[in-house]
């Protein structure tokens, strides 16, 4: 995956989650990639920490939209359909955020395995 380091890869039965680091010189890159996996069913959660409210912003993709919630301490807001122009500039202002190391958190990317596959119609006896 191109802009993005992985930190960590976790499954279990019903799901992977990747902790990733952002790369700071490539988000271009970071974000052709993460929409392309949101495209395939996974979600991406961002940590938000502007004004130290310690929130999240979570983009996912739903019957062909892009869709994007945030929430923090105390406070959650409704799916809020998003272009890609705004999920670039969403990397660009969250970054900071998301770029490892011991003054930033990382970003996660967590794939359900069991609602993947192809949804096959019962042929007619």
């Amino acid at each position: 995956m191109r802009g993005v380091e992985i930190i960590s890869s976790k499954r279990t039965a019903k799901r992977s989650v990747l902790e990733l680091a952002l790369l700071p010189s490539q988000l271009s890159e970071a974000a052709e990639s993460l929409l392309g996996c949101i495209g395939q069913g996974c979600i991406l959660t961002l940590g938000d920490n502007r004004d130290s409210r310690e929130g999240a912003a979570i983009v996912k993709c739903a019957d062909g939209r892009l869709l994007k919630r945030e929430g923090g301490h105390g406070f959650e807001l409704d799916w809020k359909e998003i272009d890609e122009s705004h999920f670039h500039w969403l990397l660009k202002v969250l970054a900071p955020f998301n770029i490892g190391g011991p003054k930033s958190g990382t970003a996660t990317l967590e794939e359900e395995r069991a609602n993947k596959g192809i949804e096959r119609k019962k042929r007619p006896e």
